[in-house]
Parts: structure tokens; C-alpha cells; sequence
């Protein structure tokens, strides 16, 4: 009898390790799918990455650069639209409206015109 329970015993021990086997087999090969789902979508990633650098500097050989006189005219263009950007926003915040192109000259030649006095004092 205690060898019959032994045995018993031994059998479940036996099942249990085969049912753990098995359990243990089947996640190995799904976290071996899942690691080769993100290694797949790595690679995917770095080949559209790779790519994108190819065309930016495919690119950017087509396009010309400035001459030192072009770039000049650029940067005033960008100081005269950042002084452009201030005296409205000056407009807005005394008026509480957009300036006109009108309002605009004004402010400009009334400002030219207090910069000719200090000249002339000067």
C-alpha cells in the first residue's frame, strides 16, 4: 500500500514535470517569437532611418549654396522682418489692434526722425 502511494506519488511528480516542461517550451518559443517580432521592426526601422539619410544628403548636393552676397541680403532680410515683427507687436500692445502698412511708415519715420535730432545734437 505505502509503495502503491509511493509510486503515485512519483507518478504526479513525474506529470507535474512534464506539464512544467511543456508549459516552460511553449513561452521559450514565444519569447523567442516576440524577441524575433522586435528584432524584425528594429531592422525595419534603422533600413528606413538609413534611408531617409541617403535622400537628405542626396538632396542636399542638388540644391546650390549661397554666395557670400546672397546670404548678406538674407540675414538683412531676417533683421528687417524681426525689427518689422517688434514695431508691430509695439502697435498691439499700445493700440490693441494690427498696424496698417500705413501705421507702419509712420512709426518707422517718426523713429527715423528722433534718430536725425540725436545725430544733429551729436
Amino acid at each position: 500500500m505505502v509503495l502503491g502511494m509511493i509510486d503515485i506519488m512519483k507518478l504526479d511528480v513525474f506529470e507535474n514535470k512534464r506539464a512544467l516542461a511543456s508549459e516552460e517550451s511553449t513561452h521559450s518559443e514565444s519569447r523567442q517569437e516576440q524577441f524575433a517580432e522586435v528584432e524584425t521592426t528594429l531592422s525595419s526601422e534603422a533600413d528606413a532611418a538609413e534611408d531617409i539619410v541617403r535622400l537628405y544628403f542626396s538632396q542636399s548636393g542638388q540644391t546650390p549654396l549661397l554666395s557670400a552676397k546672397q546670404e548678406r541680403l538674407l540675414s538683412s532680410q531676417v533683421e528687417s522682418g524681426e525689427h518689422l515683427s517688434r514695431l508691430e507687436e509695439e502697435w498691439v500692445t499700445h493700440h490693441g489692434t494690427r498696424p496698417s502698412v500705413i501705421n507702419l511708415l509712420r512709426m518707422l519715420g517718426n523713429r527715423l526722425g528722433r534718430a536725425n535730432a540725436l545725430f544733429d545734437a551729436v
